[in-house]
């Protein structure tokens, strides 16, 4: 779709290896220039490294093949904390879209709920 519009897709994923069976189409894109937005989840900072399921170290490990990479934390609900995520879509896009386009990563951490 990004390919054939220019623009860029969204790609959604969970969290562990779920995220590392994007890399190939990542490294497409990046060799083509297509514009993506990759969003990832991600387990919580304290359970990386650990051993827990889901758990791989996901910080910017597309670095090679993205044009830019950013860690949003834990989500916030608050009015400042969506304003920040609002700002960093827009940033995402942008970049995504410059002059040399490609694959940007955005990783967003969460915590198990019961």
């Amino acid at each position: 779709m990004a390919k054939a519009s220019g623009k860029p897709v969204l790609v959604v994923t969970t969290s562990g290896t779920a995220v590392a069976e994007l890399y190939p189409a990542i490294i497409e894109a990046y060799q083509q220039r297509t514009p993506l937005i990759i969003c990832t989840a991600d387990r919580p900072p304290e359970l990386i490294g650990t051993g827990a399921n889901q758990t791989i170290n996901q910080h910017n490990i597309f670095k090679n093949h993205i044009r830019w990479f950013r860690d949003l934390g834990l989500p916030s609900l608050s009015e400042i904390g969506l304003n920040h995520l609002q700002k960093i879509a827009a940033r995402a896009y942008q970049i995504s879209l410059s002059t040399d386009k490609g694959p940007v990563h955005s990783k967003f951490s969460f915590q198990k709920t019961s």
